[in-house]
């Protein structure tokens, strides 16, 4: 066998060895979409908490809602709401779980996937003290007795037992509301809708943040990072 006969069976093997190192790489890591399962972690003064979603989830789902108003200037207000946290049956009260809710308006009544998708795109968000009254992100927060902690009021009002009806007293006002926190999307990646949705994000959400109960106690979130999937149907 000649030097340069030798030389090419070596490359081919070689090629041939990296194929199937690539091949079995990319099928240990299956696409996003199909089997994606939340992951959330943060951190408080004295305890760190790491959730991973379980296979079957009451954190699976996507809760929102979608308020056309019809009247000159016509506008749409969007609320999505994710979770993740402890599992525990239906039935029971949620302990140590934390929720993230994002709400924004929009200048029109039929929305566009486009106008969706830039909204969770990457970049900062601005945290809400009102969810009535304002666009942006509120964050609520479940301890292990079952006290709601938020970033600001009405957060979850429109699921019953989550609903959080702070008195105004109970946060700062002007610049000293949520000084020092941040909320970003730091990835944003559309995904194919799951059966019945129009629309499914893959976002990673990085954030720090001070909440509060309605007894005027704080609570600051650090390192919190929260990796999940939106879904949404657009009309």
């Amino acid at each position: 066998m000649t030097k340069k006969s030798y030389f090419l069976q070596l490359l081919a093997l070689l090629c041939l060895l990296s194929t199937i190192a690539f091949g079995c790489k990319k099928e240990s890591s299956p696409a996003i979409g199909e089997r994606f399962q939340s992951a959330l972690i943060l951190d408080f003064a004295n305890e760190s908490f790491s959730f991973q979603q379980a296979a079957s989830s009451r954190f699976s789902g996507t809760e929102g809602s979608k308020s056309n108003f019809f009247d000159a200037p016509e506008f749409t207000r969007v609320s999505m709401i994710k979770g993740l946290g402890e599992e525990s049956p239906n039935d029971e009260t949620l302990r140590n779980a934390l929720f993230i809710n994002i709400v924004r308006k929009f200048d029109n009544v039929i929305l566009r996937l486009d106008q969706v998708q830039a909204w969770l795109g990457t970049g900062a968000q601005a945290f809400m003290r009102d969810k009535r009254a304002e666009d942006g992100v509120g964050i609520l927060w479940i301890d292990e007795t079952g006290t709601i902690w938020s970033t600001g009021k009405h957060i979850a009002e429109f699921r019953e037992n989550m609903s959080t009806f702070l008195p105004d007293e109970v946060l700062p006002s002007g610049d000293n509301y949520q000084q020092g926190s941040r909320f970003s999307i730091t990835h944003s990646t559309p995904l194919s809708p799951k059966p019945g949705f129009d629309f499914s994000q893959e976002v990673r959400m990085e954030f720090n943040a001070t909440l509060y109960n309605a007894a005027g106690d704080s609570l600051v979130i650090r390192n919190g990072i929260f990796e999940t999937v939106f879904d949404f149907i657009l009309q």
